[in-house]
């Protein structure tokens, strides 16, 4: 098993932050509402086969999940999922990768109460996705699952938030390769804007 770890800008930590604790206090979508909610999140995994040095993988990762609130706290939906990826080997063993994936996902989000503007969520779901280039070693689709995150969203009016969070994937035929798994966490940052806003409960 391969592990792949995030790791954040600061500078893009320390911005949402500031931007929430500025943002005025505004109500949290309810039932019936529609979110659109894009987010990116950068990644370098340094790899590791039986305490060996394995290389590094450096990705961008685009999400852009649409859902739905069947109640004022439960909401469904899924993701498209893109990914691109740089796969550097250890020295020595040949020369520069690159992979591009792109997927889907389908699951359930719990929104928590609102606390003034800020919205606690976890999501659970599960996907696939295909590979692609000279990184993709195999031709088996991978399969996500579990996929769990959880953040924090800043309501910016009525029709708008920012979010920033951290999730884990399971991936099963990471890189198209049979049997090959890798655990993948990030920390992401978003925005969400609610282009039909229900009348709650």
């Amino acid at each position: 098993m391969r592990i792949r770890m995030t790791i954040a800008t600061l500078a893009a930590v320390a911005a949402l932050f500031a931007f929430g604790s500025s943002a005025l206090e505004a109500a949290a979508p309810g039932k019936g509402s529609v979110e659109i909610a894009p987010s990116a999140a950068y990644a370098y995994n340094k790899l590791s086969f039986r305490g060996n040095d394995d290389g590094a993988v450096t990705g961008a990762f685009v999400d852009v999940l649409v859902g739905y609130y069947v109640t004022d706290m439960i909401q469904v939906g899924g993701s498209v999922l893109v990914e691109h990826s740089s796969i550097d080997p250890p020295p020595g063993a040949g020369a520069t990768s690159t992979r591009s994936s792109f997927g889907l996902d389908a699951g359930v989000q719990v929104n928590f109460p609102a606390s003034g503007n800020v919205v606690p969520f976890v999501r659970a779901a599960a996907g696939f996705a295909s590979n692609s280039g000279s990184g993709a070693f195999g031709t088996e689709s991978t399969i996500l699952a579990p996929i769990v995150a959880g953040g924090i969203r800043w309501m910016v009016g009525d029709a708008g938030s920012v979010n920033m969070g951290v999730a884990f994937r399971h991936e099963i035929n990471a890189f198209g390769v049979k049997d090959e798994d890798a655990n993948v966490f990030r920390v992401f940052v978003g925005v969400s804007l609610f282009p039909v806003l229900g009348s709650g409960s």
